[in-house]
Parts: structure tokens; C-alpha cells; sequence
């Protein structure tokens, strides 16, 4: 008796050359049934495959499940990426829109694990978090200034000196940013620091000296002058071509330029600016006196800002961390360019 061509239908493990059918469902899930009906009445049975929900549901190659994992990473909702791959291959429209979420969660881990990069010396280690803010109400209806929080992404990245190439390491979402988040995300950091730069916050300085203990902490020039860039928009003292903005933009690179913008910011008796001078001066003086070269996270930002682009678009995530950050993991090898169809294919088959 020949098997069906029904290319949705799996072989029988006891009988490959069996006809199969479909029988229903079972249990709470709604699991597939099947019939086999080989050519021995007496040995016709139900069965359902013991292998993944992926291959119970969807009979498709590893190519195709790499390529719509590969459009996942690149920020395409489940459900378009669902779509894309059946147009792709000429099926049908399937009852359930998101068949590519199954595949994510049996697959991307063989692929991240497989894929990303884990680099023994890190050098420059950049560290810096992005918030995800979504659309919220009020009780009477009013939308919220800026939204509510959602999660934030923790993100690090690595260089072997300062103003080289950038690899991404990691970007783990979580519920905050505190202390137990930034603990947590930094046991998936792999390598060695000899640096680390962040934006100063003790909620990632005291996590980050405890994983690198032996690593120089420096804080991000973009972080220390940003708020001295909205003190001084906000008393019109911003303009390029005065003294006191450009000296603002050269005051990291040595003792003298720290000195100068200090004695110009204190002769306009700005209290803020006051209280900003001696808040950072504790900070900038030790790098200053190691004659650091000014840096900044700013790389790893504008990746983490690409991300948050991407996540707009994936919203079927957002209440559960484990699909969000497998998600963040095909981002990271986006990131780093190491997001290859035939590498996740070959990923694929050795994970089935």
C-alpha cells in the first residue's frame, strides 16, 4: 500500500512505508493523531510522533526553517515571517499565524549557542541598557507621557582597543536594570575585560567589578557630558560658537581642557552646572591622570537602538523573556554579521 503524498503527514517510526492518516486530536493541546495503516490489518494503530511540535505540525526542510529564522533576526513579526515562508514554498494559508514561533524555540538555541562569538580577550568591554517603553493609559482613558516601561535591554559588546571594530557579546532582556539584572546578564558576558566602560551608575559598576575584578572601570565621555549638554541647552549656552560648548567638548582629553571648561562653566554661576562640576570631577580626574583616550558606549548604543526598532515589530514577545531573548540572540549574530542561512541550516539538522 503506498504512503500518502501529503507532504504534512509524518512517517510511521514502526512502519516507514505505511499510508498514513490523520485521526483527530488529543489531550489539551490539541496534538495531532495519526493512523498508520500498513498492510496487516492486526498491526494498524494511532500514533503521534515523539519528536518536536515543529516536525508533529509542519513537514518543512532545513533550509526553509533557517530562512525564517534568519528573517525573525531581522526583526519581521512571527506572523510575516510565517507568511513569507509559506509563499515561499506554496503552501496554503495555515490556521496558525505564528508556525515559526515553535521554531524558534527548538531551534534558535542550537543556532545561538552554535554561532555566537565568545572571544577569550575582550580588551574594551562596553556595557549600557535600552528601555522599552510602551503605550499606556491613564485610568480615564489619557495616554501616558512616554509610555510605560515594558522590559529593558541589557547589551555588551567588546574591543580590542579603543576605536576598534565592535563585536556584540550578549543583549539579555529583563523586567528593570538594578543590580540583580545587571549580575545576572554579566554571567553570560564569556572572556577577560582589561576595561570596562559604562555609563557610571553603581548599578553596574559594582556588578561589573565583581565579574572583572582586575579590569580598569571607566565611565562613558558620552554619559558624563550629556547632562551637561541639556544644562547648558537649557540656559542657551549651547551655541558652537561661543567658549564655553566647545571647551565642554574638549574638557576629557587632558588636565588643562578639564581646567579650562571648569573655570569658564563657573564664571555663568549656574547652580546646576555647579552641582554637575563636582559631581563628575571624582570620576574624570583618575581617568585623566591615567591619560586615557576618551571613549564612549556609544557604538553599543546605536546597536541597541537598531534592536529596539526590531522588538517594535515583535510584539508577540514581550510578556515572555525566554522567547525575547532568544530573539536577542539571532540579533547579536545579526549584529556581528554571523546571521548565515546555511550555518543555521546546518545548526538545524544537528539539533533534530
Amino acid at each position: 500500500m503506498p504512503r500518502s503524498l501529503d507532504l504534512d503527514l509524518p512517517r510511521c517510526g514502526r512502519h516507514p512505508s505505511a499510508r498514513v492518516t490523520r485521526s483527530g486530536t488529543y489531550g489539551s493541546r490539541e496534538r495531532p493523531l495519526y493512523r498508520c495503516g500498513p498492510r496487516r490489518a492486526s498491526d494498524q494503530h494511532a500514533f503521534s510522533p515523539p519528536s518536536s511540535e515543529v516536525r508533529r505540525q509542519y513537514r518543512y526542510s532545513n533550509a526553509e526553517i533557517a530562512h525564517a529564522l534568519w528573517f525573525l533576526g531581522r526583526g519581521v513579526s512571527f506572523f510575516e515571517a510565517g507568511a513569507e515562508t509559506r509563499h515561499r514554498t506554496g503552501r496554503p494559508e495555515s490556521k496558525d499565524s505564528y508556525l515559526t514561533v515553535p521554531w524558534l524555540e527548538r531551534f534558535a538555541p542550537a543556532i545561538i549557542a552554535t554561532m555566537t562569538p565568545r572571544p577569550s580577550a575582550l580588551g574594551n568591554v562596553l556595557l549600557d541598557a535600552q528601555p522599552f517603553n510602551v503605550v499606556a493609559l491613564y485610568p480615564d482613558g489619557t495616554p501616558k507621557p512616554g509610555g510605560e516601561l515594558r522590559f529593558t535591554v541589557l547589551g555588551a559588546a567588546a574591543q580590542k582597543r579603543t576605536g576598534a571594530p565592535m563585536t556584540v557579546l550578549a543583549l539579555r532582556a529583563y523586567w528593570d536594570k538594578g543590580s540583580s539584572s545587571w549580575r545576572d546578564f554579566l554571567r553570560h558576558v564569556p572572556g577577560d575585560a582589561q576595561r570596562i566602560i559604562c555609563d557610571g551608575g553603581q548599578a553596574i559598576r559594582q556588578p561589573a567589578r565583581v565579574r572583572w575584578p582586575s579590569a580598569r572601570l571607566t565611565t562613558s565621555a558620552w554619559h558624563l557630558l550629556h547632562r551637561c549638554d541639556e544644562i547648558l541647552t537649557k540656559n542657551e549656552l549651547d551655541s558652537r560658537k561661543g567658549t564655553l560648548y566647545p571647551a565642554l567638548r574638549q574638557s576629557l582629553t587632558s588636565k588643562a581642557a578639564w581646567e579650562r571648561f571648569v573655570r569658564l562653566a563657573r564664571a555663568q554661576k549656574i547652580a546646576d552646572l555647579e552641582k554637575w562640576i563636582l559631581e563628575v570631577e571624582a570620576v574624570i580626574q583618575p581617568q585623566i591622570a591615567r591619560h586615557e583616550r576618551p571613549t564612549s558606549t556609544g557604538a553599543l548604543e546605536t546597536a541597541l537602538r537598531s534592536v529596539k526598532k526590531h522588538l517594535a515589530e515583535q510584539r508577540g514577545s514581550y510578556r515572555n523573556l525566554d522567547r525575547l531573548n532568544l530573539l536577542l540572540g539571532l540579533d547579536v549574530l545579526r549584529l556581528n554579521g554571523l546571521d548565515n542561512e546555511r550555518a543555521y541550516a546546518r545548526s538545524i539538522a544537528a539539533a533534530k
